[in-house]
């Protein structure tokens, strides 16, 4: 059986990983205006944000899910399901390097919310993510976007775009035929009807 020599696997699965966690340290920013005190709030509040265990599983997740992405290509079942144990045995051996790496992402992560927010911003933030109120909505507010009602009503801002999508491609397709037909192409022709609603590409 002849399986695939899967490197392009860590590419594919480092596509769902923040930037700032693939980037060499050289590329972060420093923060040479920071004060402790800022830095020691920015701290606080990244620990009151991101879990370094859920960061971690996020982000062997987002390699599993990447590379698993790439096993359509291949026909064969069994080939198929070799790779895909591949696949997990590799994330396994990744996962203590994703842990090793999670204090250096912290600080990073640190780091931008010192730059970004004054130290006066950063005590409340730490003062509201310290309530029972902040820690409810750090904990959920990134689960929010995959709620039903969340995900219904951007399908139907979707359903609701997509007549002004479709009539751009007509005008679209008409203007390329019209060009084709000036420029001597007496086949060229807009297979955009009222009655095909195809997306043009």
């Amino acid at each position: 059986m002849k399986l695939v020599g899967y490197s392009i696997l860590i590419a594919l699965g480092t596509a769902s990983i923040p930037a700032a966690a693939i980037q060499p340290a050289s590329a972060i920013p420093t923060v040479t205006a920071s004060s402790a005190e800022s830095m020691g709030l920015a701290r606080r509040f990244v620990a009151l944000t991101v879990s370094s265990d859920e960061l971690s599983d996020g982000i062997r997740t987002g390699f599993v899910q990447g590379a698993m992405r790439s096993l359509e290509a291949i026909e064969d079942e069994t080939e198929r399901s070799a790779v895909a144990d591949q696949v997990q045995q590799y994330a396994a051996r990744l996962e203590p390097k994703i842990k090793e790496s999670m204090p250096g992402i912290l600080e990073a992560y640190a780091r931008v919310y010192a730059r970004e927010f004054s130290t006066e911003e950063l005590q409340e933030m730490v003062l509201f993510g310290e309530t029972p109120a902040g820690k409810h909505y750090l904990a959920r507010v990134g689960a929010m976007d995959s709620e039903p009602e969340v995900t219904e009503a951007y399908e139907k801002l979707q359903a609701h775009l997509m007549p002004a999508v479709d009539e751009a491609n007509k005008e679209r397709c008409a203007k390329r035929a019209a060009e084709r037909l000036a420029s001597g192409d007496t086949k060229a022709k807009c297979n955009l009807t009222a009655k095909d609603e195809a997306r043009a590409s």
